[in-house]
Protein backbone atom coordinates (compact mmCIF):
# COMPACT_ATOMS: atom_id res chain seq x y z
CA UNK A 1 0.00 0.00 0.00
CA UNK A 2 1.47 3.39 -1.09
CA UNK A 3 2.20 5.81 1.79
CA UNK A 4 0.57 9.22 1.52
CA UNK A 5 2.81 12.08 0.39
CA UNK A 6 3.70 14.56 3.12
CA UNK A 7 3.22 17.84 1.28
CA UNK A 8 4.31 19.87 4.31
CA UNK A 9 7.72 18.17 4.37
CA UNK A 10 8.24 18.85 0.69
CA UNK A 11 7.42 22.51 1.18
CA UNK A 12 9.79 22.84 4.12
CA UNK A 13 12.57 21.15 2.16
CA UNK A 14 11.99 23.41 -0.84
CA UNK A 15 12.10 26.50 1.36
CA UNK A 16 15.36 25.36 2.92
CA UNK A 17 16.94 24.70 -0.44
CA UNK A 18 15.79 28.11 -1.74
CA UNK A 19 17.18 29.78 1.39
CA UNK A 20 20.55 28.12 0.89
CA UNK A 21 20.63 29.14 -2.78
CA UNK A 22 19.68 32.71 -1.96
CA UNK A 23 22.36 32.83 0.75
CA UNK A 24 24.97 31.51 -1.66
CA UNK A 25 23.94 33.99 -4.34
CA UNK A 26 24.01 36.82 -1.82
CA UNK A 27 27.47 35.83 -0.57
CA UNK A 28 28.81 35.51 -4.12
CA UNK A 29 27.22 38.80 -5.09
CA UNK A 30 28.74 40.52 -2.08
CA UNK A 31 32.10 38.93 -2.84
CA UNK A 32 31.87 40.07 -6.48
CA UNK A 33 30.97 43.60 -5.40
CA UNK A 34 33.85 43.60 -2.93
CA UNK A 35 36.25 42.35 -5.56
CA UNK A 36 35.12 45.07 -7.96
CA UNK A 37 35.59 47.72 -5.28
CA UNK A 38 39.03 46.37 -4.38
CA UNK A 39 39.96 46.27 -8.04
CA UNK A 40 38.84 49.88 -8.53
CA UNK A 41 40.76 51.03 -5.47
CA UNK A 42 43.87 49.17 -6.62
CA UNK A 43 43.61 50.80 -10.04
CA UNK A 44 43.15 54.22 -8.44
CA UNK A 45 46.18 53.69 -6.19
CA UNK A 46 48.28 52.68 -9.18
CA UNK A 47 47.09 55.82 -10.97
CA UNK A 48 47.92 57.89 -7.89
CA UNK A 49 51.46 56.47 -7.90
CA UNK A 50 52.02 57.47 -11.52
CA UNK A 51 50.64 60.92 -10.74
CA UNK A 52 53.10 61.25 -7.85
CA UNK A 53 55.94 60.34 -10.20
CA UNK A 54 54.63 62.93 -12.67
CA UNK A 55 54.83 65.52 -9.90
CA UNK A 56 58.47 64.60 -9.32
CA UNK A 57 59.23 64.81 -13.06
CA UNK A 58 57.69 68.28 -13.22
CA UNK A 59 59.73 69.29 -10.18
CA UNK A 60 62.96 68.08 -11.80
CA UNK A 61 62.10 70.00 -14.96
CA UNK A 62 61.47 73.16 -12.94
CA UNK A 63 64.87 72.80 -11.25
CA UNK A 64 66.61 72.50 -14.63
CA UNK A 65 65.10 75.82 -15.64
CA UNK A 66 66.03 77.54 -12.40
CA UNK A 67 62.54 77.48 -10.85
CA UNK A 68 62.70 76.32 -7.23
CA UNK A 69 59.07 76.93 -6.22
CA UNK A 70 56.59 74.16 -5.39
CA UNK A 71 54.62 72.36 -8.10
CA UNK A 72 50.99 73.56 -7.78
CA UNK A 73 47.95 71.28 -7.69
CA UNK A 74 47.46 70.11 -11.27
CA UNK A 75 44.78 67.92 -12.88
CA UNK A 76 45.85 65.05 -15.09
CA UNK A 77 44.14 61.88 -16.38
CA UNK A 78 41.23 62.01 -13.95
CA UNK A 79 43.45 62.71 -10.93
CA UNK A 80 45.65 65.40 -9.44
CA UNK A 81 49.33 65.84 -8.54
CA UNK A 82 51.41 68.38 -6.64
CA UNK A 83 54.88 68.60 -5.08
CA UNK A 84 57.00 70.47 -2.57
CA UNK A 85 60.59 71.40 -3.45
CA UNK A 86 63.03 71.99 -0.59
CA UNK A 87 66.49 73.54 -0.89
CA UNK A 88 69.49 72.85 1.33
CA UNK A 89 68.74 75.99 3.35
CA UNK A 90 65.31 74.53 4.22
CA UNK A 91 66.39 70.94 4.93
CA UNK A 92 69.40 70.21 7.19
CA UNK A 93 69.76 66.72 5.70
CA UNK A 94 70.59 68.14 2.26
CA UNK A 95 74.08 69.06 1.08
CA UNK A 96 74.75 72.30 -0.77
CA UNK A 97 73.33 72.13 -4.28
CA UNK A 98 70.85 69.36 -3.43
CA UNK A 99 67.05 69.51 -3.54
CA UNK A 100 64.34 67.33 -2.02
CA UNK A 101 61.18 66.86 -4.09
CA UNK A 102 58.10 65.35 -2.44
CA UNK A 103 55.60 64.39 -5.12
CA UNK A 104 51.97 63.50 -4.39
CA UNK A 105 49.24 61.96 -6.52
CA UNK A 106 45.54 61.37 -5.87
CA UNK A 107 43.01 59.47 -8.00
CA UNK A 108 40.25 60.44 -8.30
CA UNK A 109 40.47 63.90 -6.70
CA UNK A 110 39.34 64.17 -3.06
CA UNK A 111 39.04 60.37 -2.82
CA UNK A 112 41.81 59.81 -0.31
CA UNK A 113 43.53 57.38 -2.73
CA UNK A 114 46.97 58.94 -2.45
CA UNK A 115 50.56 57.86 -3.16
CA UNK A 116 53.74 59.76 -2.39
CA UNK A 117 57.22 59.68 -3.97
CA UNK A 118 60.29 61.47 -2.64
CA UNK A 119 63.60 62.08 -4.41
CA UNK A 120 66.82 63.90 -3.66
CA UNK A 121 68.35 65.51 -6.74
CA UNK A 122 71.27 67.72 -7.63
CA UNK A 123 71.96 69.84 -10.68
CA UNK A 124 74.86 68.77 -12.89
CA UNK A 125 76.30 71.65 -14.93
CA UNK A 126 76.83 71.06 -18.64
CA UNK A 127 80.54 70.45 -19.34
CA UNK A 128 80.52 69.45 -23.02
CA UNK A 129 84.15 70.11 -23.92
CA UNK A 130 85.73 66.77 -23.04
CA UNK A 131 87.00 66.06 -26.58
CA UNK A 132 88.97 67.80 -29.26
CA UNK A 133 86.14 66.98 -31.64
CA UNK A 134 82.71 65.55 -30.93
CA UNK A 135 80.22 64.72 -33.67
CA UNK A 136 76.88 63.82 -32.16
CA UNK A 137 75.71 61.82 -35.20
CA UNK A 138 78.78 61.71 -37.45
CA UNK A 139 82.39 62.81 -37.88
CA UNK A 140 84.15 62.61 -41.27
CA UNK A 141 87.88 63.35 -41.44
CA UNK A 142 89.31 63.33 -44.95
CA UNK A 143 92.57 64.28 -46.65
CA UNK A 144 95.35 65.15 -44.22
CA UNK A 145 93.17 66.51 -41.42
CA UNK A 146 94.10 65.79 -37.81
CA UNK A 147 93.33 66.30 -34.12
CA UNK A 148 95.82 67.07 -31.36
CA UNK A 149 95.95 68.77 -27.96
CA UNK A 150 97.81 71.17 -25.69
CA UNK A 151 97.17 73.24 -22.54
CA UNK A 152 96.96 76.98 -23.15
CA UNK A 153 97.80 77.71 -19.50
CA UNK A 154 101.27 76.24 -20.16
CA UNK A 155 101.99 78.10 -23.38
CA UNK A 156 101.22 78.01 -27.08
CA UNK A 157 100.69 74.86 -29.12
CA UNK A 158 103.58 73.03 -30.72
CA UNK A 159 103.89 69.46 -31.95
CA UNK A 160 105.17 67.12 -29.26
CA UNK A 161 104.15 69.41 -26.38
CA UNK A 162 103.68 67.68 -22.98
CA UNK A 163 99.88 67.72 -23.34
CA UNK A 164 99.79 66.23 -26.84
CA UNK A 165 97.96 62.96 -27.37
CA UNK A 166 94.64 64.11 -25.89
CA UNK A 167 93.09 64.95 -29.23
CA UNK A 168 90.25 62.51 -28.65
CA UNK A 169 87.33 62.22 -31.04
CA UNK A 170 83.88 61.15 -29.82
CA UNK A 171 80.37 60.45 -31.04
CA UNK A 172 76.96 59.49 -29.64
CA UNK A 173 76.18 57.65 -32.89
CA UNK A 174 75.73 53.87 -33.10
CA UNK A 175 75.36 53.57 -36.87
CA UNK A 176 78.11 51.72 -38.79
CA UNK A 177 80.88 54.00 -40.07
CA UNK A 178 79.44 57.07 -38.32
CA UNK A 179 83.10 58.00 -37.78
CA UNK A 180 84.85 57.96 -41.15
CA UNK A 181 88.63 58.37 -41.32
CA UNK A 182 90.29 58.32 -44.72
CA UNK A 183 93.33 59.67 -46.57
CA UNK A 184 96.20 60.35 -44.19
CA UNK A 185 94.05 61.69 -41.37
CA UNK A 186 95.38 61.31 -37.86
CA UNK A 187 93.55 61.24 -34.55
CA UNK A 188 96.22 62.00 -31.98
CA UNK A 189 94.26 60.35 -29.22
CA UNK A 190 91.48 57.75 -29.12
CA UNK A 191 88.04 57.48 -30.69
CA UNK A 192 85.24 57.14 -28.11
CA UNK A 193 82.05 55.34 -29.12
CA UNK A 194 79.31 53.67 -27.11
CA UNK A 195 80.34 50.20 -26.02
CA UNK A 196 83.70 50.64 -27.81
CA UNK A 197 81.90 49.30 -30.90
CA UNK A 198 84.53 49.19 -33.66
CA UNK A 199 81.85 48.90 -36.38
CA UNK A 200 81.02 52.57 -35.77
CA UNK A 201 84.50 53.54 -36.98
CA UNK A 202 85.81 53.24 -40.52
CA UNK A 203 89.59 53.59 -40.70
CA UNK A 204 91.17 53.76 -44.14
CA UNK A 205 94.59 52.25 -44.86
CA UNK A 206 96.40 55.58 -44.54
CA UNK A 207 94.49 56.88 -41.51
CA UNK A 208 95.95 56.64 -37.99
CA UNK A 209 94.57 56.60 -34.46
CA UNK A 210 97.48 57.02 -32.07
CA UNK A 211 95.65 56.35 -28.79
CA UNK A 212 96.08 53.10 -26.88
CA UNK A 213 93.62 51.52 -27.17
CA UNK A 214 92.53 53.26 -30.37
CA UNK A 215 88.79 52.77 -29.74
CA UNK A 216 87.44 53.32 -26.23
CA UNK A 217 84.04 53.25 -24.57
CA UNK A 218 82.01 56.44 -24.40
CA UNK A 219 80.84 55.76 -20.86
CA UNK A 220 78.11 58.41 -20.85
CA UNK A 221 76.51 60.00 -23.93
CA UNK A 222 77.21 63.72 -24.23
CA UNK A 223 73.83 65.52 -23.88
CA UNK A 224 72.96 67.72 -26.84
CA UNK A 225 71.32 70.60 -24.97
CA UNK A 226 69.78 73.17 -27.30
CA UNK A 227 71.08 76.74 -27.14
CA UNK A 228 68.60 79.42 -26.13
CA UNK A 229 69.54 83.00 -26.95
CA UNK A 230 68.99 85.35 -23.98
CA UNK A 231 66.03 87.67 -24.66
CA UNK A 232 68.11 90.67 -23.62
CA UNK A 233 70.46 90.22 -26.59
CA UNK A 234 69.62 91.67 -30.00
CA UNK A 235 70.96 89.61 -32.89
CA UNK A 236 72.43 91.40 -35.90
CA UNK A 237 73.97 90.51 -39.28
CA UNK A 238 77.63 91.43 -39.64
CA UNK A 239 80.30 90.99 -42.31
CA UNK A 240 83.92 92.00 -41.66
CA UNK A 241 86.73 92.05 -44.21
CA UNK A 242 90.03 93.63 -45.32
CA UNK A 243 91.85 93.43 -42.02
CA UNK A 244 89.07 94.86 -39.85
CA UNK A 245 89.52 94.17 -36.14
CA UNK A 246 86.43 93.91 -33.95
CA UNK A 247 86.75 93.98 -30.16
CA UNK A 248 84.10 92.34 -27.99
CA UNK A 249 83.43 93.85 -24.56
CA UNK A 250 80.64 91.47 -23.54
CA UNK A 251 78.22 88.83 -24.75
CA UNK A 252 76.91 89.33 -28.27
CA UNK A 253 74.50 87.73 -30.74
CA UNK A 254 74.68 87.52 -34.53
CA UNK A 255 72.02 86.39 -36.97
CA UNK A 256 74.85 85.64 -39.41
CA UNK A 257 78.56 86.39 -39.09
CA UNK A 258 81.09 86.52 -41.93
CA UNK A 259 84.81 87.21 -41.66
CA UNK A 260 87.23 87.27 -44.59
CA UNK A 261 90.47 88.83 -45.88
CA UNK A 262 92.33 88.82 -42.54
CA UNK A 263 89.47 90.27 -40.49
CA UNK A 264 89.57 89.42 -36.79
CA UNK A 265 87.18 89.35 -33.84
CA UNK A 266 88.42 88.93 -30.27
CA UNK A 267 87.56 89.58 -26.60
CA UNK A 268 88.89 92.83 -25.16
CA UNK A 269 92.70 92.43 -24.97
CA UNK A 270 92.80 94.98 -22.18
CA UNK A 271 90.68 92.79 -19.94
CA UNK A 272 92.29 89.32 -19.88
CA UNK A 273 89.76 88.03 -17.34
CA UNK A 274 86.83 88.73 -19.66
CA UNK A 275 85.00 85.68 -21.04
CA UNK A 276 82.66 86.39 -23.97
CA UNK A 277 79.77 84.21 -25.11
CA UNK A 278 79.01 84.69 -28.79
CA UNK A 279 75.52 83.47 -29.70
CA UNK A 280 74.90 82.61 -33.33
CA UNK A 281 71.38 82.35 -34.68
CA UNK A 282 72.29 81.57 -38.29
CA UNK A 283 75.54 80.97 -40.15
CA UNK A 284 79.21 81.50 -39.40
CA UNK A 285 81.60 81.86 -42.33
CA UNK A 286 85.33 82.43 -41.87
CA UNK A 287 87.90 82.36 -44.66
CA UNK A 288 90.88 84.14 -46.16
CA UNK A 289 93.03 84.36 -43.04
CA UNK A 290 90.20 85.46 -40.72
CA UNK A 291 90.51 84.78 -36.99
CA UNK A 292 88.21 84.65 -33.99
CA UNK A 293 89.22 84.60 -30.34
CA UNK A 294 92.31 85.12 -28.20
CA UNK A 295 95.32 83.04 -29.39
CA UNK A 296 96.68 82.95 -25.85
CA UNK A 297 93.47 81.75 -24.21
CA UNK A 298 90.79 80.00 -26.34
CA UNK A 299 88.54 79.69 -23.29
CA UNK A 300 87.85 83.42 -23.39
CA UNK A 301 85.46 82.95 -26.33
CA UNK A 302 82.55 80.49 -26.34
CA UNK A 303 80.57 80.27 -29.58
CA UNK A 304 77.07 78.86 -29.06
CA UNK A 305 74.97 78.07 -32.14
CA UNK A 306 71.18 77.99 -31.82
CA UNK A 307 69.03 75.22 -33.36
CA UNK A 308 68.25 77.53 -36.32
CA UNK A 309 71.91 77.53 -37.35
CA UNK A 310 72.76 75.67 -40.55
CA UNK A 311 76.21 74.64 -41.78
CA UNK A 312 79.03 76.55 -40.09
CA UNK A 313 81.98 76.90 -42.49
CA UNK A 314 85.68 77.60 -41.97
CA UNK A 315 87.89 77.77 -45.07
CA UNK A 316 91.43 78.52 -46.18
CA UNK A 317 93.84 79.49 -43.43
CA UNK A 318 91.18 80.84 -41.09
CA UNK A 319 91.54 80.02 -37.41
CA UNK A 320 89.28 80.00 -34.37
CA UNK A 321 90.54 80.17 -30.79
CA UNK A 322 87.37 79.19 -28.94
CA UNK A 323 85.06 76.53 -27.61
CA UNK A 324 82.55 76.01 -30.42
CA UNK A 325 79.23 74.42 -29.40
CA UNK A 326 76.82 73.68 -32.28
CA UNK A 327 74.73 70.67 -31.11
CA UNK A 328 72.12 70.91 -33.89
CA UNK A 329 74.37 72.05 -36.75
CA UNK A 330 76.87 70.77 -39.28
CA UNK A 331 80.38 72.20 -38.93
CA UNK A 332 82.54 72.09 -42.06
CA UNK A 333 86.29 72.82 -42.16
CA UNK A 334 88.53 72.58 -45.18
CA UNK A 335 91.85 73.82 -46.48
CA UNK A 336 94.17 74.65 -43.58
CA UNK A 337 91.38 75.96 -41.33
CA UNK A 338 92.00 75.22 -37.65
CA UNK A 339 90.24 75.38 -34.32
CA UNK A 340 92.28 75.75 -31.14
CA UNK A 341 89.97 74.90 -28.27
CA UNK A 342 87.20 72.35 -28.77
CA UNK A 343 84.46 71.59 -31.28
CA UNK A 344 81.07 69.94 -30.77
CA UNK A 345 78.57 69.62 -33.60
CA UNK A 346 75.78 67.37 -34.79
CA UNK A 347 77.73 66.50 -37.93
CA UNK A 348 81.41 67.39 -38.35
CA UNK A 349 83.24 67.39 -41.69
CA UNK A 350 87.00 67.96 -42.12
CA UNK A 351 88.69 68.08 -45.51
CA UNK A 352 92.23 68.68 -46.76
CA UNK A 353 94.48 69.83 -43.91
CA UNK A 354 91.79 71.04 -41.49
CA UNK A 355 92.48 70.43 -37.80
CA UNK A 356 91.21 70.87 -34.27
CA UNK A 357 93.70 71.18 -31.41
CA UNK A 358 92.10 70.54 -28.04
CA UNK A 359 92.86 72.96 -25.23
CA UNK A 360 92.81 70.85 -22.05
CA UNK A 361 92.11 74.01 -20.06
CA UNK A 362 88.50 73.72 -21.31
CA UNK A 363 87.77 70.41 -19.52
CA UNK A 364 85.81 71.96 -16.67
CA UNK A 365 84.24 74.84 -18.57
CA UNK A 366 80.48 75.05 -18.07
CA UNK A 367 78.03 76.71 -20.43
CA UNK A 368 74.91 78.81 -19.70
CA UNK A 369 72.66 75.91 -20.68
CA UNK A 370 69.97 74.01 -18.80
CA UNK A 371 71.81 71.61 -16.44
CA UNK A 372 70.94 67.97 -16.01
CA UNK A 373 69.12 66.98 -12.81
CA UNK A 374 70.65 63.81 -11.35
CA UNK A 375 68.53 61.80 -8.88
CA UNK A 376 70.64 60.43 -6.03
CA UNK A 377 67.84 59.09 -3.79
CA UNK A 378 64.39 57.70 -4.72
CA UNK A 379 61.81 56.20 -2.41
CA UNK A 380 58.08 55.83 -2.00
CA UNK A 381 56.97 57.69 1.10
CA UNK A 382 54.15 55.69 2.68
CA UNK A 383 53.28 58.41 5.17
CA UNK A 384 53.49 61.22 2.65
CA UNK A 385 55.28 63.45 5.14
Amino acid sequence: MRKPVDNGLILVTAVMIATVLITLLTVNGTRTTTNVLVSHRSANLHQAFYLAESAVDVGLSRLRYGEHGDVPLTSLAGGTYWAEILEASEDPDLAAGQFRIRGHGESPPSSGNRRHVEVVAELIPVRPFQFALFGDQSADLLGSSFTDSYDSTKGSYHAGNPDAGWGHLGTNAIAPQAVYLSGTTEVRGSVAVRGADSSVVFQGDGAHITGVPPIIDLEEPIPMVAVEIPPALTCVDRSYTRGETVTLYGDVCYDNLSLSANASLLPDPGNPGLVVTLYLKGLLYAGGGASLGDPGSPGRLRILVSPQGGTQTLLGNSVIYAALYAPMSTVHLEGSAKIFGSLLGRHVEFESGAAVVYDRALQNVTLPLDPAAAVTVWREDEAGE
